[in-house]
């Protein structure tokens, strides 16, 4: 089951956003590409000086075809949130203060179901299949195709937190 990895991007912002529409873009985000999510992680905890600290990771993978998987991460990482009301027109609405990264990478899995890894022979024949057989389209069709949805995905998260002219 190896990985190639891909696009490994960054985001970083201090100030305010709300942390449930970020969860919403990556939900939806995931559903419209076909990918299925998994929250790996979820931490929340008080921090050492104010607010607290918030860790998410997310994976969503999806299946390409019977050997090739498309994985794509994202882990939220926050510091010092604090709950602060933001006018709206007449309104308050409820939003969160904070330091954020956001990473967002991918990785290409070949043999995602392991079925050349029972013994050294299909280990063998796995490598000659992935140097010589399907390494151009692997170079090509499909490194092409996940680095676009990562970048897709990147410029959505920017967009939510407000980091880009709209």
């Amino acid at each position: 089951m190896p990985k190639r990895p891909e696009a490994d991007l960054y985001i970083y912002k201090s100030g305010v956003f709300d942390f449930n529409s970020v969860y919403k873009v990556i939900r939806s985000w995931y559903a419209k590409h076909r990918f299925t999510p998994f929250e790996k992680v979820h931490k929340s905890k008080p921090s050492k000086y104010i607010g607290r600290e918030i860790i998410d990771e997310w994976l969503g993978t999806r299946k390409v075809t019977g050997y090739i998987r498309y994985n794509i991460y994202v882990e939220i990482k926050a510091w010092d949130v604090v709950d602060v009301e933001v006018p709206v027109g007449k309104k308050k609405v409820k939003k969160q203060k904070a330091r954020i990264r956001v990473r967002v990478w991918s990785e290409i899995e070949t043999d995602y179901e392991g079925r050349f890894s029972e013994n050294r022979f299909l280990e063998k024949v796995r490598a000659f299949y992935e140097k010589y057989i399907i390494k151009k389209e692997l170079e090509t069709k499909y490194d092409a195709e996940i680095w676009g949805m990562t970048y897709d995905l990147h410029g959505k998260l920017k967009q939510e937190l407000g980091m880009e002219a709209k």
